[in-house]
């Protein structure tokens, strides 16, 4: 979460800010409605069509592969934290 005083600015698990909110409550609430569900979505980067591996702090690890199932390997992308302007959520 970052300060815009006197507002507070959810930030994601991607570390995308959100909409401004008044304060602490609203904050957490805001987080809270997307969860992490999210994640589990189809993104989009660089024109193909992509879902988030891993998460964390330094990384996001994003790959072509529609699954898990072996011999579905496709292409992996290792992205920086926060996610840039490059990843975004595709229409399902």
């Amino acid at each position: 979460m970052t300060s815009a005083a006197p507002d507070l600015i959810p930030v994601d698990r991607l570390g995308r800010p959100m909409p401004a909110v008044a304060d602490w409550v609203a904050a957490e609430e805001r987080i809270e409605e997307i969860g992490l569900g999210f994640l589990t979505g189809a993104f989009g980067y660089r024109g193909r069509r992509v879902r988030i591996r891993t998460v964390d702090d330094e990384h996001i690890v994003v790959t072509t592969a529609l699954t898990d199932a072996v011999g579905d390997l496709g292409e992996e992308y290792v992205l920086p934290f926060p996610a840039g302007d490059d990843l975004t959520e595709a229409p399902d």
